[in-house]
């Protein structure tokens, strides 16, 4: 089957979207979400999210809605939709963990991130937001357990580094520089949110780099 290439995908569904015709809200988001990923207006994203969440205010549509102002820096206005979209389904683990990362600290944040966890232990990402709340609550012995967790697997630089900081707050410095001089960070497939943490990690001292960007978790 042939893969279709980014621009050409998202022609297509421009021009299923601006068709005559009646739409579906999960054809509007999915033309939303591509818009967002690869035109990067974000007013015109914002609409379309909008407009597929009011065609059908469900769960679903409204997390979508959530996840792009949380994105977008508009903290408040997430942090309200993901209310309502808990309101419609308490269970909705990815809603619980957005909650938390837009709450960022404090015991809410932590509520909600453990609240992910019971709900979808599996998750790996979740899991790392969890231990990030721990460790932002000063509790690294808790937040532990879940880092290490994360290792079993592909862990991203980011577990990694913040598994690295758990060990540095707990005293074991040993422990720390075998996470931070494992880690080898390639330009290629590092998130764009990460290339501090690869700055800090090709100075001379990782464990003084390490310290020097606590507030990374």
């Amino acid at each position: 089957m042939q893969v279709l290439k980014p621009q050409r995908r998202l022609r297509l569904l421009k021009r299923a979207y601006e068709a005559i015709g009646p739409k579906s809200p999960q054809q509007v988001e999915e033309y939303a979400r591509w818009h967002y990923a690869y035109e990067r207006d974000p007013k015109e994203s914002e609409r379309l999210f909008a407009e597929a969440a009011a065609m059908e205010p469900s769960s679903r549509y409204l997390y979508q809605l959530a996840a792009f102002k949380a994105s977008e820096h508009q903290e408040a206005a997430a942090r309200l939709i993901l209310e309502e979209v808990l309101r419609l389904d308490p269970l909705f683990a990815p809603a619980w963990a957005r909650l938390g990362a837009v709450l960022e600290k404090g015991p809410e944040s932590l509520a909600a991130c453990r609240r992910a966890v019971e709900l979808a232990p599996e998750n790996r990402s979740f899991r790392h937001r969890a231990g990030c709340a721990l460790a932002l609550a000063g509790d690294h012995q808790a937040a532990l357990p879940l880092l290490l967790s994360l290792q079993a697997g592909k862990a991203t630089l980011r577990m990694s580094y913040n598994l690295a900081l758990a060990h540095l707050h707990l005293g074991d410095k040993a422990a720390a520089r075998l996470v931070l001089l494992s880690l080898s960070p390639d330009p290629q497939q590092m998130d764009p949110d990460e290339e501090d943490i690869a700055e800090a990690l090709a100075c001379a001292d990782e464990l003084s780099a390490a310290l020097a960007l606590q507030d990374l978790t």
